[in-house]
């Protein structure tokens, strides 16, 4: 087995339906029984490659992709039967890959070949991977935020880190969680997405974030310890 090392260890997997589109040069269907592997393409040019797997067998499977010397580069476990799931796997360079499906998640598994042409420019996935990426970690960025988030005193922090769409119509910028849901969830990723969304409020003169006034602090009561030698 030959291959041209340039992997991009960058996946996304989601339990989304497989993908069936046969236009994609990319879109490979695999068919997993519990005795055959089969692959509806065995060549694909570089890039992101979106395997859609169904398990037609009887036992749990799992779907594997090596490079050369048994490398894995990715991989989906726990495909009960009956259950699609879709991998996408960005391969730069062009080589000879194997995949592999082992129904009951055991030894070398049913094993076939994948032969990519051409190449890709590295960390080129996609718009659908990055997004897949984003959504995934979505929840856990957001849940610190519910847990502290201010009150109003706290000047316009809120507005601008958990504002809802609305605060334009009272002369402010949309951004924060918010704007962030609409493009991962209704709009797709925009390109001013960094600037715009993702954007942490300045800290105000006062020395707040936001803008809010600060408690003045109060002197340290003494205590009856001993200060350290």
């Amino acid at each position: 087995m030959s291959i041209a090392l340039g992997v991009v260890a960058l996946t996304a997997c989601s339990a989304a339906e497989a993908s069936d589109s046969p236009a994609d040069p990319r879109a490979i269907t695999v068919t997993a029984s519990d005795t055959r592997s089969d692959l509806s393409a065995t060549t694909a040019p570089a890039g992101t490659i979106t395997f859609g797997i169904v398990n037609t067998g009887t036992r749990v499977t799992e779907f594997s992709v090596y490079a050369d010397g048994d490398r894995i580069v990715s991989e989906v476990e726990n495909l009960t039967p009956g259950l699609k799931r879709e991998l996408q796997v960005e391969l730069t360079e062009q080589g000879t890959f194997t995949t592999a499906c082992k129904p009951g998640m055991l030894g070398d598994g049913l094993r076939s070949e994948l032969t990519l042409t051409g190449t890709a420019a590295k960390r080129s996935a996609d718009a659908k991977v990055a997004r897949a990426i984003a959504k995934e970690l979505y929840p856990t960025a957001r849940l610190p935020w519910e847990t502290i988030e201010p009150v109003e005193s706290f000047g316009d922090l809120d507005p601008r880190i958990d504002g809802r769409e609305d605060v334009i119509e009272d002369g402010r910028e949309f951004t924060g969680y918010h704007r962030l849901e609409k493009d991962l969830w209704v709009d797709g990723l925009q390109a001013e997405a960094t600037d715009g969304a993702g954007r942490a409020p300045e800290a105000a003169p006062g020395g707040l974030v936001g803008g809010g006034p600060q408690r003045p602090r109060t002197p340290a009561r003494r205590t009856g310890c001993r200060p350290p030698d």
